[in-house]
């Protein structure tokens, strides 16, 4: 009779449910050896292998042996992964021609619509690589991307500031910089907000400053890209991602920016 009538309650303990996780994770300081080892033998266990369907979004940013991982956590699961080779920005990640061999039973679909760009702004991005000359967008051409260059950093700085006291009031402006130290000569902008990966909120209006690193996966109305002679855009691995990235987060407005000439890739702009 006992066990008839606890049946419920003997399940509930015999699957850990007398444990807060949401709470335990939620946690600021380190969890307890002990109980973490409790919540991973809960999921492993009693979660991980009923899991039937998983998701991953931008498959390009993990490494392969965090994909290998997955697999062996969701034994039982059909994976759909979504990604885009070229938006790979930090050297040593995933390949795609690794994907096959993580995912002995990959099917792929190529996505070649650009909803987001301008046409003008999608035009530009996809002739950076050959495999991306069947892109279209369904926006409407627009505006096609301007260019500040200078020789001179003072000159430069007043063609950048020029845009932003131009800026409407109701409207944003992206400055995006390459991803490493700040440059502090930025700070010589008035009237610009200068955004970290402590940044918790993007400003509603006006013009602000941010790293590529925290500008990927955005997208703003205007978009004017710092200092696209910086060595950041040369790297040999990933030089060429990072640009197709940093172009690829504005919508409507682009411009063009370098102390000096722009790279050969945008010298046609």
């Amino acid at each position: 009779m006992i066990r008839h009538d606890y049946q419920d309650l003997a399940d509930q303990l015999s699957g850990y449910q007398w444990l807060a996780f949401d709470q335990l994770i939620a946690r600021q300081t380190p969890i307890d050896a002990v109980i973490a080892a409790q919540i991973y033998a809960y999921l492993t266990h009693h979660v991980f292998p009923n899991v039937k369907q998983v998701f991953i979004d931008e498959v390009q940013d993990y490494h392969a042996s965090t994909l290998s991982l997955f697999k062996q956590l969701f034994p039982k699961a059909q994976f759909t992964v979504f990604s885009d080779q070229h938006q790979s920005i930090t050297p040593h990640k995933v390949q795609f021609e690794q994907l096959p061999t993580i995912f002995p039973q990959l099917q792929t679909a190529a996505l070649r619509t650009s909803y987001r760009s301008s046409g003008a702004i999608t035009t530009l991005f996809s002739q950076l690589f050959t495999d991306l000359t069947d892109v279209h967008a369904v926006q409407p051409a627009g505006k096609r991307p301007t260019t500040i260059c200078a020789t001179d950093f003072n000159d430069y700085l007043t063609q950048i500031q020029a845009q932003i006291d131009q800026l409407p009031t109701d409207q944003t402006l992206a400055i995006i910089t390459p991803a490493g130290d700040f440059d502090e000569r930025l700070t010589g902008l008035k009237n610009v907000h200068h955004l970290s990966t402590e940044t918790t909120n993007l400003p509603e209006t006006g013009a602000f400053t941010l790293p590529l690193t925290l500008a990927k996966g955005l997208e703003f109305d205007n978009v004017l890209l710092y200092d696209l002679t910086n060595d950041y855009y040369t790297e040999p691995t990933v030089g060429h991602n990072r640009l197709y990235t940093a172009i690829s987060r504005a919508t409507h407005q682009l411009t063009l920016s370098a102390l000096g000439k722009l790279p050969v890739e945008l010298n046609g702009q």
